[in-house]
């Protein structure tokens, strides 16, 4: 927070200097504006804005003038006349991701702006709005309490949202009406360090009316953005009529001060629920929503793709101490209730855990197994206190193996010189660079042909998802989970208390997870129905590299357990 304070504080004083500055060479004259009108000195804005791909809206503005000078420099090329305006500035705006209507808001925010127009009148303009606000609204949410389960009216949560905005425009002379182009960086802060929407850049091209000639046309232009504003909302959280065939909801779950978004796609007739967890820590839940997953799975049940705390589009206001696996587990279990809730207290459900999500699936079934059908670990990370010393030993096998096969010689050497490098004790830079390491590693096998391809055919991230957003909440979801992620979670001798049926799938060439834990696994369930499938062309990810194998393994086990 103390560097963001001296940012602002730079920006201020950058934006001082540049208005108040003066030199020999300079000539000041400061306008009069004591006869103009309340009116004559206010410009209306009515501008679309966006989040390039990801969010789209419409804001309406005021911007009210109280000094204004003109400087003459004297340049070698000959006079050279700006007119500098300092003004106060309102906005009041919606936005929205139409795509999953997860991102979708209300926001103001007030300010100063320093703004200067040439000759040409062409401007260049800085606005600085230590006061904004922006308040979310979700699709349909539902509260999780102990065992109480309740719809939240108007659900969403208020943010704290200073902004800074860079623009450059013309200025129509006769008209008095103008054309902007703006770039905007809004902050928007809460308690809680890995929030949904912290940063966001938008583009707005705006249409500037002035003087009190226009008023007429402002009210009426701005009366038709209110009501298709008000429109958008109402549509927004309607609720459509369920369809167990083919079931296309996204619910938010709040609990424990977070809103955590559940994609639910796929054949909910028999009212058997898959829930994904995704990796990471940080992921995202659409992220699996590809390949055979979405075209195979899906027609045989209904697929939750979950956004977990302090990831993906998740929102919430909590402390650092918010977010961990015990908190997430409750997380999952709370989900639970509310596909209950919301579909049938007769709905069934199986667990899948992918990597950071095989971590987290045990952490669930350990809290909690009666409602799951059934487990499956997908080169899941279950003893990450016992990855430290396993990265050291497969890199240093796996290294031996390719050399002697003459693959990537120079490669693999260099792999063997960084094994040398790591200390034996736990280090948690060390760790980082060891799993930094092993996806760099994958590449290589795939190179050598031993890791097939990734399949392709899911959902487009890019508009699902506000990518400033997801990596935000990435970074600070990781930095507080792997303090302790790598050095204290060990879950090995509690697989025993996990008696469901359960199915361990591992890519044979896994070098994040090593393939050592895939036994670990198998072995340490105390299912009495228990299956480990090894797949020999994939790496971390066997989804994604053989998935016809993958979907029919998993269609296997759920029919077989439901």
């Amino acid at each position: 927070m103390t560097i963001k304070l001296r940012l602002l504080s730079l920006v201020t004083f950058l934006f001082l200097k540049i208005g108040f500055s003066q030199d020999a060479k300079v000539t000041i004259t400061s306008s009069d504006l004591s006869e103009t009108s309340f009116l004559e000195r206010t410009e209306f804005k009515v501008s679309y804005s966006g989040s390039i791909f990801w969010n789209n809206g419409i804001n309406l503005g005021a911007e009210y003038l109280f000094k204004e000078y003109t400087k003459v420099k004297n340049r070698k090329r000959g006079l050279r006349t700006n007119t500098h305006q300092f003004l106060l500035n309102g906005t009041l705006g919606f936005t929205t991701n139409f795509s999953t209507k997860t991102d979708t808001g209300i926001f103001t925010n007030y300010g100063i702006t320093w703004r200067r127009t040439n000759k040409k009148g062409k401007q260049f303009s800085i606005a600085i709005n230590p006061l904004g606000y922006y308040r979310s609204f979700l699709p349909e949410t539902y509260k999780v309490t102990g065992d109480n389960v309740e719809k939240v009216f108007l659900p969403g949560r208020g943010y704290y949202a200073p902004s800074l905005t860079i623009g450059i425009g013309k200025q129509r002379l006769v008209k008095n009406t103008g054309r902007f182009f703006n770039i905007t960086s809004c902050y928007a802060h809460h308690i809680m360090q890995a929030p949904c929407l912290l940063l966001i850049f938008s583009m707005a091209t705006v249409l500037t009316l002035k003087r009190k000639k226009n008023m007429q046309k402002i009210i009426k232009n701005c009366s038709k953005v209110i009501v298709l504003i008000i429109t958008l909302c109402t549509v927004f959280s309607c609720s459509n009529d369920i369809d167990f065939n083919n079931l296309n909801d996204t619910i938010f779950v709040r609990h424990r001060n977070a809103d955590m978004p559940a994609y639910i796609h796929g054949n909910g007739s028999e009212k058997v629920f898959l829930i994904i967890l995704h990796g990471g820590p940080g992921g995202i839940g659409l992220s699996y929503r590809s390949s055979t997953i979405k075209s195979d799975i899906e027609k045989e049940c209904a697929v939750v793709y979950f956004d977990q705390r302090g990831s993906g589009m998740a929102q919430g206001s909590y402390s650092e101490s918010g977010i961990s696996i015990d908190i997430m587990a409750e997380d999952i279990l709370a989900l639970v209730k509310v596909i209950k809730h919301k579909y049938g207290n007769d709905s069934r459900f199986f667990l899948m855990g992918h990597s950071w999500g095989g971590t987290l699936g045990p952490a669930t079934l350990l809290k909690d197994q009666s409602d799951f059908l059934g487990w499956i670990d997908v080169d899941g990370a279950h003893n990450t206190q016992g990855m430290y010393l396993e990265y050291i030993a497969n890199f240093n096998r796996v290294a031996l193996e390719q050399i002697e096969a003459e693959n990537d010689i120079a490669y693999w050497e260099s792999v063997l010189n960084l094994i040398n490098t790591i200390a034996p004790e736990y280090n948690l830079d060390d760790v980082q660079r060891l799993n930094s390491e092993a996806f760099e590693a994958e590449a290589v096998l795939h190179d050598a042909g031993l890791i097939n391809s990734e399949a392709g055919g899911g959902d487009n991230i890019i508009f699902n998802y506000t990518p400033l957003t997801i990596l935000w909440n990435m970074q600070n979801t990781q930095s507080i989970l792997d303090s302790d992620l790598f050095q204290n979670i060990n879950f090995q001798d509690r697989l025993s208390e996990i008696t469901i049926p359960s199915l361990v799938l591992w890519g044979r060439h896994d070098m994040v997870v090593p393939i050592k834990f895939a036994q670990d696994s198998y072995d340490n369930l105390g299912s009495i129905e228990k299956e480990l499938v090894f797949f020999e062309n994939s790496g971390h990810s066997p989804m994604s590299t053989e998935p016809d194998l993958f979907a029919e393994k998993v269609i296997e086990f759920i029919n077989q357990n439901k």
